[in-house]
């Protein structure tokens, strides 16, 4: 957990550099993002948890897109050569990119994870009808 939490820290450290570097002061993050006042200096400092949602939100308000807030923290080549679960991983989305094109030009069913597809499709399973949900009041009912 300490290795999470010293990344954790070295991405907020980023963040807080680069609006430095923008000259985006947190007051006008905040408002941007309607938040209180000093809630970004309680973030910033630990006071508050470092949450996703949140980091994401700040590198938004600030001005950039997702990849490239995640590009200038994890530039190419930084971590070295690609870990066999990346590599696996990386094989695997391939095939699922490539079934989701041909599926898009067939029309066809829907991918599962191993780029097969199976079963019909969205439409179709939606026109199976329903089974009716008894309410409360007539469990009770049935229940005497």
């Amino acid at each position: 957990m300490k290795q999470d939490e010293m990344e954790v820290k070295r991405l907020l450290d980023l963040l807080r550099t680069l609006l430095r570097l923008l000259d985006c002061s947190f007051s006008e993050i905040e408002r941007r993002l309607s938040l209180r006042p000093s809630t970004l200096t309680s973030f910033f400092r630990g006071r508050v948890e470092a949450r996703l949602g949140m980091v994401l939100s700040i590198a938004r308000a600030a001005g950039f897109r997702y990849d490239e807030f995640f590009a200038m923290a994890y530039p190419p080549g930084l971590g070295g050569e690609m870990t066999e679960t990346a590599r696996h991983a990386q094989v695997a989305l391939a095939a699922l990119q490539s079934a989701r094109r041909d599926r898009r030009r067939s029309g066809a069913g829907r991918i599962e994870a191993g780029g097969a597809t199976e079963g019909p499709g969205r439409r179709e399973r939606r026109q199976k009808p329903r089974t009716p949900r008894k309410s409360p009041g007539s469990m009770k009912a049935a229940r005497r």
